[in-house]
């Protein structure tokens, strides 16, 4: 036998034992990962077009009704005055200070 033939059964040999390697458990594992993996791309998928037709549902509703609007505006200018307060108490006692 020469060297060539010596190395082309040794390929083949190993080729068995790689194919051999795993075991019948292990095969059916990793098919079954495969398959959660297959299952969870589709349903977020499926959902994404879910949310998609909700987004549409309410697409023409305002975000915040007149009152809302008119609660959030009052909260926003009490800060802004209070902000001033600070700001004006702040200069003063610096004022004082030198």
């Amino acid at each position: 036998m020469t060297f060539e033939s010596e190395n082309s059964e040794t390929s083949l040999d190993s080729e068995d034992s790689e194919i051999s390697f795993y075991s019948e458990d292990s095969i059916n594992y990793i098919a079954e990962i495969e398959t959660e993996e297959n299952d969870e791309s589709c349903s977020s998928t499926l959902s994404t077009s879910s949310d998609d037709d909700q987004e549409e549902l309410y697409a023409d509703d305002p975000l915040a009704d007149a009152e809302w609007t008119a609660k959030y505006q009052k909260e926003v200018d009490a800060e802004k005055e209070l902000e001033r307060a600070l700001t004006d108490r702040l200069y003063k006692k610096q004022r004082g200070s030198h």
